[in-house]
């Protein structure tokens, strides 16, 4: 089922499938940030990655001795979630455990999703609580896919990402199976601050950035539309498209957590790059897109 949330400004579509982001259109031009899918290249939209973040080494995981399976980016994109809409500007999804997840998570746990629109930022708050007794091991990730050129005014390669002041990140170097290598390398950006996008960059997979600020636009010179990111709880930030000209999609990714280590299957009890909530703690996390 699909909600709507509305503004003088934006309408902002999401369905209780995935939690997902299916459309952010502007009133004024209709301009429609977010990618609308292509069988070619990518169906989805805007999906959350929960309770992993990119792929496990052989799908596999252990935990208290038990072997379980899960495939990339975890479950979460493709659950229904529960939702209940709370006015014309604010909506709140909700992913519980089942007999199903738990055949691959054994672990209670709520995951909450609210959207709420405020002017020109959609502000999504997102909560993993810990329902069970015993520790709660999870990832989390956004993967929104942006539509680019915005306005149709521009190619993709017009396109770079700004961040507020000048860093000096390293790039988390992947294997050929796109796992972690424990490796990290020097990722020099265009003035300390420019991320230029470029086809050659997706040619294997995406780019996965560490050491940046937790504000990013992604902007060009030829269009006055641009979205900008802020992320204060996410460690890492992460590109993702495809390589063919013919795809006018740019993922720009927040994450907490990575693929697991190559070679070695992960014990959920000391995996890298996961959070871990006691019993009936909760964590809540922060993003904000805001739609220029």
């Amino acid at each position: 089922m699909l909600y709507t949330l509305t503004n003088e400004l934006l309408t902002v579509t999401v369905s209780d499938y995935g939690a997902e982001v299916v459309s952010i259109t502007r009133r004024d031009d209709g301009c429609e940030y977010i990618w609308q899918g292509d069988e070619r290249f990518w169906t989805e939209h805007a999906p959350w990655l929960f309770p992993i973040c990119s792929n496990l080494y052989q799908k596999k995981y252990t935990y208290e001795g038990k072997t379980y399976e899960m495939g990339l980016h975890g479950f979460a994109r493709f659950s229904v979630f529960e939702a209940k809409q709370t006015s014309d500007t604010s909506v709140t999804f909700t992913l519980t455990d089942s007999e199903a997840t738990r055949t691959v998570y054994p672990f209670a746990f709520s995951f909450n999703v609210t959207y709420t629109l405020k002017d020109n930022h959609l502000c999504e708050t997102l909560t993993v609580t810990n329902c069970g007794d015993g520790m709660l091991p999870f990832s989390l990730g956004a993967h929104p896919g942006f539509a680019i050129p915005f306005g149709g005014k521009g190619a993709f390669e017009d396109y770079y990402l700004c961040f507020p002041e000048a860093c000096y990140p390293d790039e988390i170097v992947l294997g050929d199976t796109l796992l972690n290598t424990g490796r990290k390398r020097a990722y020099p950006l265009d003035g300390a601050r420019k991320l230029h996008l470029e086809r050659r960059m997706f040619a294997i997979d995406g780019v996965f950035l560490d050491n940046v600020p937790h504000e990013v636009t992604l902007m060009s010179d030829t269009s006055e539309r641009r979205v900008t990111l802020q992320y204060p709880d996410m460690p890492y930030l992460g590109m993702w498209s495809s390589s063919d000209p013919d795809c006018h999609l740019i993922c720009v990714e927040p994450w907490y957590g990575l693929p697991s280590y190559e070679n070695a299957v992960d014990d959920f009890a000391t995996k890298n790059d996961m959070l871990r909530l006691l019993p009936h703690d909760a964590k809540t996390f922060d993003i904000t897109l805001i739609l220029e």
